[in-house]
């Protein structure tokens, strides 16, 4: 921890670290090497990490964090797999990675993070180089449906738990970037917004409806093959995750706001002061910061004004060497929070 810096110098502080995270061919790792091991680069991760870069740019203007940017998505643009996909990387010296199901979770979020490129203030040569991604833009949307299954919803098809809330999430954000990204700018192309718009759709109704435990009166992070779901968000900290996730990431349509106002309520009801779950009263771990983040995007969400104050100022005194930080996602995430207010 430190004294509290200005919105504008936390994110100079914070991108400075993400850059210094980045490998010299763009890839962004979980955590740096060390003796016996190797960097593991998992692209959905790095997407929520370069987010954090957008915001710095937007912030402070320092070219070098819209640079890495445009390094990690051309990266992720190199020919790999005969499908393109990647999702779990180990690095070698020839960046090969292995097939993974959870690509498409990954490549809806490049699409969420070229929409907002697009809202930057770019000069001439960036716009160019923006609009030599639309190919990429357009093999994103195909892989982030490849795991759509009957009943909309988006799934590894595989697993006991194959079918993730969060994952399903994050892919209806994508969709909505891409239904912009595809109507205006250097993405126009009216096929690929209205396709968008459609899934989004689709996919916006099956979360409502699959993903929504009427019970319990909360969503499910999961469903599973064996018939149970996982709407345990007081004991099962994944099931509070992404709930307090659905809360603050959902677009604000009536079904979703006319839910997220009284589980948000009863979340906090019953957990915010938890020890083990609850929101952070200091930042002096990584599990501390993971806690922060989630908290904070629900309360961002619900305009929980004195909550999202504590955690924006926590996020501000944040030293992530001295915290050892291993998941440079977490980095991300907080810049996103400290962002509105730069």
């Amino acid at each position: 921890m430190t004294n509290k810096l200005s919105p504008t110098d936390a994110l100079q502080r914070l991108g400075d670290y993400l850059l210094k995270v980045q490998t010299g061919d763009g890839a962004l790792p979980i955590r740096s090497g060390t003796s016996g091991t190797v960097p593991e680069v998992v692209p959905q991760i790095g997407n929520h990490a370069i987010f954090g870069l957008v915001d710095a740019f937007r912030a402070t203007e320092d070219r070098r964090f819209l640079q890495a940017i445009r390094q990690w998505i051309e990266w992720r643009d190199r020919p790999r797999n005969a499908d393109r996909s990647i999702s779990t990387l180990t690095k070698t010296t020839d960046s090969e990675g292995t097939v993974g199901a959870k690509e498409f979770v990954a490549e809806a979020s490049y699409i969420e993070l070229l929409h907002l490129l697009t809202t930057l203030p770019l000069g001439e040569g960036d716009r160019k180089w923006l609009q030599t991604r639309l190919p990429f833009a357009r093999r994103s949307i195909e892989a982030a449906l490849r795991q759509q299954q009957k009943n909309g919803l988006v799934s590894t098809g595989a697993g006991a738990e194959a079918t993730q809330l969060i994952d399903n999430v994050i892919v209806l954000r994508g969709l909505l970037a891409g239904t912009r990204y595809f109507q205006t700018g250097v993405g126009k192309e009216r096929g690929m917004a209205v396709r968008c718009t459609t899934e989004a759709v689709r996919l916006s109704t099956a979360i409502s409806t699959e993903l929504w435990d009427p019970i319990s009166e909360c969503y499910r992070s999961s469903l599973r093959q064996d018939n149970r779901h996982d709407t345990d968000f007081e004991t099962r900290y994944p099931d509070l995750v992404a709930n307090l996730l659905a809360i603050g990431w959902l677009p604000r349509t009536t079904v979703f706001r006319r839910r997220a106002k009284p589980l948000y309520e009863r979340i906090v009801a019953r957990l915010a002061d938890s020890s083990a779950m609850g929101l952070p009263r200091s930042l002096s771990t990584e599990q501390d910061l993971d806690r922060l983040v989630w908290w904070g995007f629900a309360a961002e969400g619900q305009g929980d004004t004195d909550r999202i104050l504590h955690v924006r100022t926590q996020l501000a005194r944040m030293d992530p060497v001295a915290l050892e930080i291993s998941h440079p996602s977490l980095i991300g995430l907080a810049c996103r929070l400290i962002g509105p207010l730069a």
